[in-house]
């Protein structure tokens, strides 16, 4: 009778990260989010599993090489890599837990390493991040650093607040004071603006999170008529078609350069929220940009529940619409959403009354 084989395990393919090392025999152009950078022939490199070719392997693994945050850090100078590809509303939320672990460890130092599309965001926060890391990596300058804070694919895959998940891999806890001093260490931030506009997100990149565009237009009216002020809308850039839209249902009562008429950039956005009395979105990045420049605000959620998302946020409050299937804690349309062309049922159970009953609130408070 033949023995049975031992089952192995290769060290350099099983990983619980989606980044690791690659060795590149021949030269490789990377795409936008790298900044269209030429990886040299012969280097080893650090790179998301998904944007590398299925011919190339790995020569080593996250796991081999820097280790993962421990419990009780030494008191000695350390360098802990972060990485977290994308978007803006997770970038800007982890910077709450390297406040928090920068407090409890005076001595280390962060390098960042995100796609360079998000760079921007980073740039504005020198005080808790040293380092901003081209998203291509070497073998030689990761190994320099001591441990990693790994931050991709877990908001995801989560139903806890997005603050604390990163806080639980740093090993720290997330204070509402912490709030203040991420605003105060923003330095596109300008306190010193009068506060005159209302911002209004009309549109997401997740269909799933738009509100209903005809209730969107009832707010802006609404808005309008009680207090005399323009709106301005926060969007995709380039969106002519839902502009005119707006423009001839409102007879005027938006600011349309917010979107559709020009694309501004994260921290002309961050500088812009500084003369905001408030902003109205549903769950996406502006609501975090508002947190960040210490912005009132009032967010629609409906798949992911409000507590998980702005938690933190001063003068935050967070509207959930109730469906039988709700919260799904689903980034896309699930079957019973796409009989609603996509769109959330939960979020759009939202009345525009109940949104207006909360601008009461907050413009009241001034």
């Amino acid at each position: 009778m033949s023995k049975k084989k031992k089952k192995t395990h290769n060290i350099l393919t099983e990983t619980k990260y989606n980044y690791a090392v690659y060795k590149f025999d021949k030269p490789l152009k990377l795409g936008v989010d790298f900044n269209n950078a030429i990886i040299p022939q012969n280097t080893h490199i650090l790179l998301p599993s998904k944007v590398v070719p299925k011919n190339i392997k790995k020569t080593a693994i996250l796991e081999n090489i820097i280790k993962p945050i421990p419990k009780n850090m030494s008191s000695k100078e350390q360098l802990i890599l972060v990485i977290r590809e994308g978007g803006i509303g997770d970038i800007i939320s982890s910077l709450y837990a390297i406040a928090e672990f920068k407090i409890a460890n005076p001595n280390i130092k962060i390098g960042y390493m995100c796609s360079f599309k998000y760079h921007d965001i980073l740039r504005y926060f020198p005080m808790l991040i040293d380092f901003i890391i081209n998203p291509a990596l070497n073998l030689l300058s990761l190994k320099k650093f001591n441990y990693i804070a790994y931050f991709d694919n877990i908001v995801e895959s989560s139903i806890n607040n997005i603050h604390d998940t990163f806080a639980d891999i740093m090993h720290v806890n997330i204070k509402k004071e912490t709030t203040e001093l991420v605003t105060s260490l923003n330095t596109a931030y300008q306190p010193e603006q009068k506060r005159n506009i209302i911002g209004i997100q009309y549109k997401t990149n997740a269909i799933i999170r738009n509100y209903d565009i005809e209730k969107v237009i009832d707010l802006i009216i609404n808005i309008n008529k009680k207090y005399g002020m323009a709106v301005f809308l926060l969007g995709p850039a380039n969106d002519y078609h839902f502009i005119d839209y707006l423009r001839s249902r409102t007879k005027g009562g938006i600011i349309a350069n917010g979107c559709g008429e020009r694309e501004y950039s994260i921290g002309q956005l961050m500088s812009i929220m500084s003369q905001f009395k408030l902003v109205i979105s549903s769950d996406s990045s502006m609501l975090h940009l508002a947190g960040v420049t210490d912005t009132p605000m009032i967010g629609l959620f409906g798949p992911f529940p409000s507590e998980t998302r702005i938690k933190y946020y001063n003068n935050a409050i967070g509207i959930d619409g109730v469906a039988n299937c709700s919260p799904c804690f689903r980034h896309n349309p699930i079957s019973f959403c796409k009989f609603n062309n996509g769109e959330g049922i939960c979020l759009n159970n939202i009345s525009t009354d109940i949104i207006m009953e909360n601008v009461d609130l907050i413009m009241n408070r001034s």
